[in-house]
């Protein structure tokens, strides 16, 4: 029988992995999945909790990039038939 304890060791281990190859795929992916005049611009950093992190070149690409913050999720949670990402946070 397993402790409560090694249940949830796996659990987490397992869910790092599964986003952390989310978000590998994203990284790799970026420019077939938002374009590449928007991946010329940006870059995701990280993905945690459904929020994807990306950076951005300066504040002009981030007020672009926050007006087509719906249309960004939408093509990446089409890409993975699902919705991986509900948020995403951009930086310069």
């Amino acid at each position: 029988m397993q402790h409560i304890k090694d249940i949830i060791e796996k659990l987490i281990k397992k869910t790092k992995f599964k986003e952390l190859s989310e978000a590998n795929f994203i990284l790799e992916n970026w420019e077939k999945i938002v374009g590449k005049d928007i991946a010329d611009n940006t870059f995701p950093i990280k993905l945690y909790k459904h929020t994807l992190f990306v950076n951005v070149k300066n504040s002009v690409i981030m007020e672009e990039m926050i007006y087509k913050k719906n249309e960004l999720i939408e093509k990446i949670n089409s890409v993975f038939k699902e919705k991986k990402i509900k948020n995403i946070i951009f930086k310069i």
